[in-house]
């Protein structure tokens, strides 16, 4: 009887080690190996919303957020609230981009952001490749009048650059809604299958984690 108990015993103990072992597994292989498992996507609301209505059955945890967009010189610049940036780095969403020089040549890669930076309740910090960072600063104080400190070179993703050659601003959530920009939405989520977008809304495939 003791000999049947410590045998099931036993069993139990090996078959929650397979499971959890699966479980951690399948999470670490989803996150290292399937690099492409969710995309994140850009545009006005009804547009961002109709598209998630019909692709319900490709996609899961699907998370949105309210973000605002402005051109200045032809190039957009994309404003998140201090919340909203918190959150997007706090799912790995944000990643510093940077240069070093190797063979003679130069090499791109991006790091997750540690921390956000510090955000002024009297001005907003700016995320812009080097060559974009003057006529963005320069744009941002005739147009929104809001002085701006640059922080580097920021993407949301961590795929290419989204959106494509956009500065971002982040500003803290009490300036955000003065910010004279048209209102957009942000929303990111698993990619079960195939997504189609159309071409006024802005996509683009990123890893997130199971």
């Amino acid at each position: 009887m003791k000999k049947s108990l410590l045998i099931g015993s036993i069993g139990i103990i090996v078959i929650t080690t397979i499971l959890i072992g699966y479980s951690f597994f399948k999470a670490n292989i989803l996150y290292y190996f399937d690099r492409h498992n969710g995309a994140i996507v850009l545009g006005e609301k009804d547009k961002i919303q109709n598209m998630l209505s019909i692709e319900k059955d490709k996609i899961s945890s699907p998370e949105s957020y309210v973000v605002k967009v402005s051109t200045i010189d032809e190039k957009k610049i994309l404003f998140l609230s201090k919340d909203t940036a918190e959150k997007l780095n706090k799912k790995d969403m944000l990643r510093t981009v940077k240069e070093e020089k190797v063979d003679g040549g130069m090499r791109v890669h991006t790091d997750p952001l540690n921390e956000l930076p510090a955000v002024p309740a009297d001005k907003g910090i700016l995320f812009a490749r080097e060559d974009l960072k003057a006529g963005a600063m320069k744009g941002l104080d005739s147009e929104q009048k809001m002085p701006i400190e640059y922080k580097g070179d920021l993407i949301i993703g961590s795929g290419s650059r989204f959106p494509v050659d956009a500065s971002i601003v982040v500003v803290s959530d009490t300036a955000f809604s003065s910010v004279k920009a048209s209102e957009y939405q942000l929303s990111l989520f698993i990619r079960n299958g195939e997504i189609r977008v159309s071409d006024q809304i802005d996509y683009n495939n990123i890893v997130m984690k199971p």
